[in-house]
């Protein structure tokens, strides 16, 4: 289903109204705001008012302007959700109001994104209040210029768990990836945020992703854009609880740029949990490398019950907090790299781009067309990027070191 698809489209569901899919078929794109310059609005609106495609992805923003609205009491469920996708869009999503019955205004997904993809900053926001629900089974994913606000009694719940008015909870089985800006009265989190350090230059263009199966990877890898504003950055405009159960994931897959923390609280904190420091792509850091992590703006209280460094061997380390509670990793040692480079595709043109991380240093490009066969054959590479025409027969890729 599409709304705006090449000028200005509208589709209002109100008044007790349902919309479902139709037909045996596969699930199919619903999607506001498709072409570039085209504009779509979907409005749900009204007590028992429902838009149900359980099975289905809703975008907001394609390539064009897309506006979303669910108010009144009404409920919209749809599997995966995004708002905003290509450069040229732009999104906007209001989850507000309740039916005079008391229900809230909801939104049930299984995963959120905010902003774009981890290649494609989007002007894109959501504001829920005053009331309003939003929950979301998995992930919440806010990219650079992504905004998420709770407003007056507006609540998120990712994962399992009980959110109270103003709060967004990361529960037991949730994730917030979060390189964007979270504004509200009180984040808990008891599950998994996920926050990366910017890299200090920009690297190549990486991939952009548009399948649910390439999108997997997306979720674990690195920033590929330096913010434009190194003063912001990964912003939660709130206060921060975290709980005995969560997990604090900061990737680092290069030099980190000094003047960009991973995450910034301008609340109060309670510091508790994990923190796992997760070294990527081959990248070792050398003798008196810094690394800001976080800039905890408020109060703090509290301590990570454990911190955990992945993909290094022999690493000696500080972490250190100043006065102004920005927290500060500091290679005390050089480290030695364990964890392997990882493959990025992108198109460009009539061809496919694959890329490795620069850090990754002596590896050779291999393919074969059947896995079971063992024979892999060496690809010619520069720079650690290849080119393949996308007229070549499917093939399998890897990286080898002699």
């Amino acid at each position: 289903m599409y709304i705006g698809h090449l000028g200005h489209g509208t589709l209002t569901v109100a008044d007790g109204g349902k919309l479902l899919p139709g037909g045996s078929g596969p699930p199919q794109e619903f999607a506001v705001g498709i072409n570039h310059r085209a504009k779509g609005t979907l409005v749900v609106d009204g007590a028992s008012t429902s838009v149900v495609f359980s099975d289905h992805q809703l975008n907001v923003g394609f390539e064009g302007a897309g506006t979303f609205t669910v108010s009144g009491g009404a409920l919209v469920h749809v599997k995966d959700c995004a708002l905003g996708w290509q450069t040229s869009s732009s999104a906007s999503a209001l989850v507000t109001g309740k039916a005079p019955t008391g229900t809230e205004s909801r939104l049930f997904v299984a995963r959120l994104r905010v902003g774009g993809t981890p290649k494609v900053s989007v002007l894109a926001t959501l504001d829920v209040g005053d009331p309003g629900h939003v929950k979301v089974d998995e992930s919440l994913e806010i990219f650079e210029k992504g905004i998420v606000r709770l407003i007056g009694a507006g609540s998120i719940l990712i994962g399992s768990g009980l959110e109270g008015p103003g709060e967004c909870v990361v529960g037991v089985g949730g994730t917030l990836l979060h390189n964007g800006k979270l504004i509200g009265k009180r984040v808990r989190h008891g599950g998994t945020i996920l926050g990366k350090m910017a890299p200090s230059s920009e690297p190549r263009s990486l991939s952009r992703f548009a399948s649910a199966e390439a999108a997997n990877v997306a979720l674990s890898s690195r920033a590929a854009q330096p913010l434009a504003d190194t003063s912001s950055g990964a912003v939660i405009d709130a206060e921060l609880s975290m709980e005995v159960t969560a997990t604090t994931i900061i990737e680092i897959a290069g030099p980190a740029n000094s003047q960009q923390p991973a995450l910034r609280v301008t609340g109060p904190v309670t510091l508790g949990g994990k923190l796992a420091l997760q070294f990527l792509d081959g990248f070792a850091p050398a003798k008196g490398q810094k690394f800001r992590l976080f800039d905890f703006q408020s109060t703090i209280t509290g301590q990570f019950a454990q911190v955990e460094v992945a993909g290094l061997a022999r690493f000696q380390y500080e972490l250190t907090r100043d006065a102004a509670g920005v927290y500060t990793l500091t290679a005390l040692s050089d480290g030695v790299a364990t964890s392997p480079p990882r493959l990025r595709v992108e198109r460009a043109g009539l061809e496919l781009i694959i890329t490795w991380a620069e850090t990754a240093i002596g590896y050779t490009l291999q393919s074969t067309s059947d896995l079971g066969s063992g024979n892999w054959q060496p690809r010619p590479a520069t720079s650690n990027q290849a080119r393949i025409p996308i007229t070549d027969p499917a093939q399998f890729f890897r990286l080898i070191k002699p």
